[in-house]
């Protein structure tokens, strides 16, 4: 596994949070299909896998590269061990009473309010 400091990964994916590279979804990691206008839809989870990824992080990214095709991704609804070694925990908090996941799925926070959540808590 590459070694990436928790301060490296977030600065990463707070920064991807915010590019408008990645068009928001809820509930898995990453869709299977395009949204509307062409993307893949991503929960803010599924973007730092991605940011893992590019990073060089060893497990990080969640493309099921054994079919082949570009963007079938996995149903996962969490990223895997690499994730949790970096932030701590599986679903990280972003405050007392919202971890990513909550926060992304079912409170609708936007990326940028996201990106500011885990930059107030980790950087």
């Amino acid at each position: 596994m590459a070694k990436i400091s928790r301060k490296k990964f977030v600065t990463e994916w707070v920064k991807a949070l915010r590019s408008g590279k990645f068009r928001q979804t809820k509930g898995k990691l990453g869709t299977k299909t395009k949204c509307k206008n062409g993307q893949y839809g991503y929960c803010c989870l599924g973007v730092a896998c991605e940011v893992g990824e590019k990073l060089g992080i060893k497990g990080a990214g969640f493309a099921n590269k054994t079919n082949h095709l570009p963007h079938q991704y996995r149903d996962d609804m969490e990223p895997g061990e690499w994730f949790r070694k970096i932030m701590g925990d599986r679903d990280p908090q972003l405050t007392n009473e919202y971890t990513c996941a909550e926060a992304n799925d079912f409170e609708g926070w936007k990326f940028s309010k996201i990106a500011k959540a885990l930059e107030d808590k980790y950087l």
